[in-house]
């Protein structure tokens, strides 16, 4: 699955968006598709760039078969933990304006109020005005 490249002029509103400052790796990953990260490392932003490049794309990604589209092949908590981390970084890229990549999902449904958890933190949230289906029944 090749994923295309976004446009370096976006890397600002990128970084408002997500709230916080994408590494060199990161945009070099992101804008030229270029690995620059260690071999088997953690914890160097490589699923979050892969991620908003993912995000960012035109495809349509159908949320039930997120496995495929994940930044590598895990169990299922990796899939769930990759599935969370997409939806809430879609999110705030849709919601600042970014033209994301269509989403499918069968299984849930919007709802009036909804959680989300974003680093851990619990969220409530209103959705009554909003169209995102994204959202995890708790």
């Amino acid at each position: 699955m090749e994923i295309r490249s976004v446009d370096k002029e976006l890397i600002p509103k990128i970084n408002k968006a997500i709230g916080l400052e994408l590494t060199a790796d990161q945009i070099n990953f992101i804008t030229k598709g270029i690995n620059t990260y260690p071999v088997n490392t953690r914890q160097l932003g490589r699923t979050t760039a892969y991620i908003i490049k993912l995000a960012l794309d035109d495809m349509v990604i159908d949320l039930n078969d997120i496995r495929y589209y994940a930044d590598r092949r895990g169990n299922y908590e990796y899939n769930m933990h990759f599935r969370q981390e997409f939806v809430r970084i879609y999110c705030l890229l849709r919601d600042n304006g970014l033209k994301v990549c269509t989403i499918l999902d069968r299984d849930i449904k919007p709802l009036e109020r909804s959680v989300l958890f974003f680093g851990g933190e619990k969220i409530e949230k209103d959705n009554s005005e909003t169209q995102c289906h994204t959202h995890y029944r708790l």
